[in-house]
């Protein structure tokens, strides 16, 4: 299907659609090869020759080894030589790192294989139009959202992560654009029609998309996935690619508690909500929704209702400053919380300890009392909302963290604002920020 890239009904009766890959295990034996076809895409062929001849009725796995040419691809999927130990797309912080890495590489392409105004014009056009009939076909779904239609037909949700990729690969057409002018005499009239090709990658219905989609929220396309979800995913990419200098390994257990992690994804779509549509009042609505979903995420950690969502991976010791980090080597592959130092005359001012996390030992009330609610607050919470604010709301944010608390509504306020003077004296008495360890 030209549209969707699904191949047709007719095709899967006749042709098999799938061919597993041996990931270089010895025991499985190849039967299919690639080959490119001059002039048509890359064709698959059958051989039995190192599988020997088969009788009738007799079935065979269908396997292809791609070499080290599928190397990236096993590691995302998760299986073969090279990924031992390593994770795949399924652990969330994982994928973020690899999807920002391709996102390097695409502006890097965009800008290193790209030559002549010619081939930035032809591609100009050709987004565009992939552009154009992505755009109307989620028009008509938010059209039929608004008419409150029944049977909508959901979008696929790949089609709508497509539009907001070209939406994001407009200003680095631009800067492209710029560049050839500048060093390469580009045409006037080429360069301006690219700009306005580039201009067309725009589409300003992403606030109401997100909206209908928030009070939609079981929507699916046809291969099952949530198009909030998506959504949702691809605006923490995004964002957080944004973020890459001051927000460090995004949604990682060994950096961010599962409040913060979540903290983090909210805030991503707000931005997504508020920012990626020209709508009046978007920041001062922006500014709000940090606040709300700052003083949210402070009630998870001041009445803590689940250890899950305080805990960090044993590799923690590596990321922060920890009182007793000694013991997680002890228990590898146990999780933690952050607790007040039983070594510390002033707990709730001092570095917190790691405790090792056993479900049958923490009872709520115990938690409560043991959590470092200070230091969760103030490095999981307001130096993650701080970061979003000063780069998003800039001239309307505020630049000391006791007002920002304020602002918030944060509980604890007296000892939260306490540990922050200790951090700043830690910090060398520049006050600039709560550090990351």
């Amino acid at each position: 299907d030209n549209f969707s890239g699904v191949p047709h009904s007719v095709a899967k009766q006749n042709i098999a659609m799938n061919v597993n890959e041996t990931g270089g295990s010895p025991t499985l034996k190849q039967s299919v090869w690639s080959g490119d076809v001059p002039g048509q895409g890359v064709h698959y062929f059958f051989h039995t020759q190192f599988v020997g001849p088969l009788k009738q009725g007799e079935q065979l796995e269908l396997l292809i080894c791609y070499s080290e040419s599928y190397a990236d691809i096993r590691d995302r999927k998760g299986y073969g030589i090279r990924t031992m130990g390593a994770k795949s797309d399924n652990h969330f912080p994982t994928y973020l790192e690899r999807q920002h890495v391709e996102r390097f590489n695409m502006i890097e392409e965009v800008f290193n294989e790209i030559q002549s105004a010619m081939e930035i014009h032809a591609l100009t056009e050709l987004l565009v139009d992939i552009n154009e009939n992505i755009a109307e076909r989620l028009s008509r779904f938010i059209q039929d959202l608004c008419e409150e239609r029944q049977n909508i037909e959901a979008p696929d949700a790949s089609q709508i992560v497509a539009l907001r990729r070209l939406h994001w690969l407009k200003p680095v057409l631009s800067r492209k654009i710029d560049f050839m002018m500048e060093h390469f005499g580009c045409i006037d009239p080429i360069a301006r029609q690219c700009h306005e090709n580039a201009r067309k990658l725009e589409w300003s219905s992403w606030a109401l998309l997100i909206e209908l989609l928030e009070k939609n929220q079981n929507i699916v396309d046809r291969k099952g996935c949530n198009l909030l979800e998506k959504l949702r995913v691809e605006a923490t990419e995004e964002t957080c690619y944004e973020l890459q200098t001051s927000l460090l390994f995004p949604c990682n257990e060994d950096t961010w508690c599962g409040v913060a992690a979540d903290l983090i994804q909210d805030l991503c779509l707000a931005v997504a909500k508020y920012s990626w549509s020209y709508v009046k009042d978007s920041n001062a609505n922006l500014f709000v929704a940090f606040l709300r979903l700052a003083g949210d995420a402070a009630d998870e950690i001041v009445i803590p209702r689940s250890l899950e969502k305080l805990t960090f991976s044993n590799h923690c010791r590596n990321r922060y400053q920890l009182n007793n980090h000694d013991i997680l080597e002890q228990w590898p592959q146990k999780k933690c919380i952050f607790a007040y130092s039983s070594s510390s005359a002033t707990p709730e001012k001092g570095i917190p300890e790691p405790v090792v996390v056993n479900e049958l030992m923490f009872a709520k009330k115990d938690l409560n009392q043991k959590l470092h609610k200070e230091w969760y607050l103030c490095r999981q919470v307001i130096f993650v909302v701080n970061i979003f604010g000063e780069k998003y709301l800039r001239h309307m944010w505020p630049h000391d963290f006791r007002s920002l608390c304020n602002i918030c509504g944060l509980p604890c306020l007296g000892t939260v604002d306490a540990y922050l003077r200790q951090e700043m004296r830690r910090d060398g008495g520049t006050g600039v920020h709560p550090f990351y360890g």
